[in-house]
């Protein structure tokens, strides 16, 4: 019994020992170094005043924390407005101080420099303005209030010229019409993946050097980088098929722009004055506009086999080659470019207005053999080209739609300075050829003076026309060309000539604007078979006038009566056959003793669509209340009357608009 006690005592007191160790062994607790003071908000960070002893800082912002050696927080790591509360603690070391306690401080993110605008329903946000930014940078948020930024208001940021660099959030899908147009100082921009629509004009003017199709985008709009003229490079996605208009126009440092093979379409001016960039052609591609590839620096040219119309490459000057597919049925222009030859397909019958002028290199031109229209212009200033086959189909050379009385025509013609033009053929189907179709070409150049003809068209009196001359136009010849007999001064005002007599031939079927007047006529009489006489015809007409018994077509300003007129005849017999009179002929009234109408039924006044009080049918009153046949229109009831006014004046516009001319018709 007594041992057990001492063995119970014996443990009693270990026990003790052993708690007594323990107690003298637990180790110290450590203070806590001080927590962060002086928390506050300097620009786009959190800073506050610095800790001795730290080992460093911790922030947490809705769980997430951020550890940091330094005494501030780069606060752009918030994109989503929004209320946050932001905990800041000291870090100690773990030997002489243990960590802060944390210290809240609330904020809140706003965009102050953006407006956004609720849309899909409210549950989305597009940014809809911009109202300042201060260091020229904009970064648009991915959400606000909670809800996605999926969209670029229209004209967002328009002429914003502070506006260098935007970044996109992922989150953004559209972009909207001009919605950076006119930021000139705009240089980078990210556009991001999801982006499956660009606005119209969306980055027109501004200074982008680079950029790169998002996948999803599928059609490029109208003038969408217009005149962007620093950049240099874009790279288009793959399933890219339209390129719209003026999409890139005006991009003169654009150089590398690979068009994918997917391409369907290119709009018009698209690449148009791009001076640096030499597209290629994707061999599947169904259309290019007029003009989408004019000033650019392309070499080569293959018309791919889906394209039937040959579009606008003018002032492509280093093009020097051109192949064509048998299947193209239209050309438009290849002006100013340094083709040397071309083999135009027979599917081709109209060569139009300036399609290969100033083509200075060009020698050879195989014309198609259903070729019928050389427009004006069409091979001006070709100045090595020295001789051309004309097909037997061609029907007409420079031909320009007549322009109203007073006005000069803009025609240039077809071969007008192919100063190294002599070879080529006469082709007996052509009735029309302009009046400056062969001007300056070695073959005009050596033609004798006097009358010149192309086959059986009247083409040009060359020279000075002795005095009272009387000119006889050769037997067979069934048109007389524009300006045939009509000199003019340097400023294009007409001057007479020597010319007071011609003698038409029976042939003869129609006699083209201006033909003779600068003549000095001292009669008028036509053979029997013109059906047409053109603008302004005739100059002053000094003896009797005899119209063809087949005309029908008397332009305005054919005709132009004098006193000697008056005194010879004074009278104008218009027959049954004219169908149409521009009313400026008699404008010297007081010269015509009688108008007389073969048939005065059916006639109608056209004054080109004005209504005003000036265009009142007085005078299909006055020519119906006379009958039988032929009519005649007494001088004195005519220059008495507002009959006068109406017949042989111009009529002021009621509106303001300009002066027009009324003309009689016949149904």
């Amino acid at each position: 019994m007594k041992k057990l006690k001492t063995l119970f005592l014996v443990a009693f007191l270990l026990s003790v020992c052993a708690l007594c160790f323990a107690a003298c062994n637990k180790p110290k607790s450590l203070p806590q170094i001080a927590a962060p003071e002086n928390i506050r908000k300097e620009d786009n960070f959190i800073v506050w005043n610095g800790v001795d002893g730290a080992a460093g800082y911790t922030v947490e912002i809705d769980g997430t924390t951020y550890p940091l050696t330094e005494t501030r927080f780069d606060l752009s790591i918030i994109t989503d407005p929004a209320d946050y509360i932001i905990r800041i603690k000291t870090n100690g070391d773990g030997v002489t101080f243990t960590d802060s306690d944390w210290v809240s401080r609330n904020y809140r993110y706003e965009i102050g420099s953006f407006t956004f605008r609720p849309i899909d329903g409210n549950s989305a946000y597009e940014v809809s303005g911009v109202l300042s930014l201060k260091d020229g940078k904009a970064k648009i948020p991915s959400k606000y209030k909670n809800l996605p930024v999926v969209a670029i208001g229209e004209k967002a940021f328009f002429n914003n010229r502070e506006l260098t660099s935007v970044e996109l959030p992922d989150s953004i899908t559209v972009i909207k019409d001009g919605a950076f147009q006119a930021c000139t100082a705009l240089k980078s921009v990210n556009l991001p993946k999801n982006l499956t629509e660009l606005g119209e004009s969306a980055f027109y003017l501004t200074a982008l050097t680079s950029v790169t199709i998002p996948d999803k985008i599928t059609e490029l709009p109208k003038g969408v980088f217009g005149f962007c003229q620093s950049l240099e490079s874009v790279v288009f996605p793959e399933g890219l098929t339209n390129i719209g208009q003026s999409a890139f126009a005006g991009c003169k440092n654009l150089k590398t722009a690979v068009l994918p093979e997917g391409l369907q379409s290119v709009g018009e001016r698209a690449f148009l004055s791009c001076a640096n960039y030499e597209p290629n052609l994707p061999a599947g591609i169904r259309e290019i506009v007029d003009m989408a590839f004019s000033g650019t620096a392309i070499k080569t040219f293959t018309l791919p086999r889906n394209i039937t119309i040959v579009p606008y490459f003018t002032n492509c000057i280093q093009l020097t080659e051109i192949i064509l597919h048998e299947g193209v049925t239209e050309i438009r222009s290849f002006r100013n470019t340094a083709i040397k030859s071309i083999d135009i397909p027979d599917g081709v019958t109209e060569i139009p207005k300036s399609a290969f002028a100033d083509c200075a290199s060009l020698r050879e031109v195989r014309l198609p053999q259903n070729l019928k229209i050389i427009n004006d212009g069409a091979f001006m200033n070709c100045t090595a080209l020295e001789a051309i086959a004309f097909p037997e189909t061609l029907t007409s050379f420079s031909y320009a739609e007549p322009v109203p009385f007073g006005m000069k025509s803009t025609e240039k013609g077809a071969f007008k300075g192919c100063t190294k033009l002599k070879k080529f053929n006469i082709v007996d189907t052509v009735n029309y050829v302009g009046r400056e179709t062969f001007s300056d070409t070695a073959w005009y150049n050596e033609q004798p003076d006097g009358a010149v003809y192309y086959g059986r068209v009247f083409y040009k009196y060359k020279g000075i026309a002795p005095e009272n001359t009387e000119l006889t136009i050769r037997e067979g010849t069934i048109a007389v060309a524009p300006e045939a007999c009509c000199e003019r001064n340097s400023i294009g005002i007409t001057i007479k000539n020597n010319i007071t007599k011609v003698n038409f031939p029976e042939s003869l079927t129609i006699i083209y604007d201006h033909a003779f007047s600068s003549c000095r006529l001292t009669e008028l009489i036509l053979s029997h078979n013109v059906t047409t006489i053109g603008i302004r015809t005739f100059g002053n007409v000094y003896g009797k006038i005899v119209l063809s018994p087949k005309l029908q077509t008397i332009g305005d300003g054919a005709l132009d009566v004098t006193k000697e007129f008056q005194e010879a005849s004074g009278e104008i017999f218009i027959p049954k056959s004219v169908k149409y009179i521009g009313i400026r002929n008699f404008s010297n009234v007081n010269f015509l003793n009688r108008l007389v109408f073969e048939d005065p039924t059916g006639w109608y006044w056209d004054c080109n669509a004005y209504t005003d009080y000036y265009t009142l049918n007085h005078e299909l009153e006055f020519l119906h209340s006379y009958n039988g046949t032929p009519i005649a229109v007494p001088k004195d009831v005519v220059a008495g009357s507002i009959m006068a006014t109406k017949l042989f004046c111009r009529i002021p516009s009621a509106s303001g608009g300009p002066d027009h001319y009324p003309m009689l018709k016949k149904q």
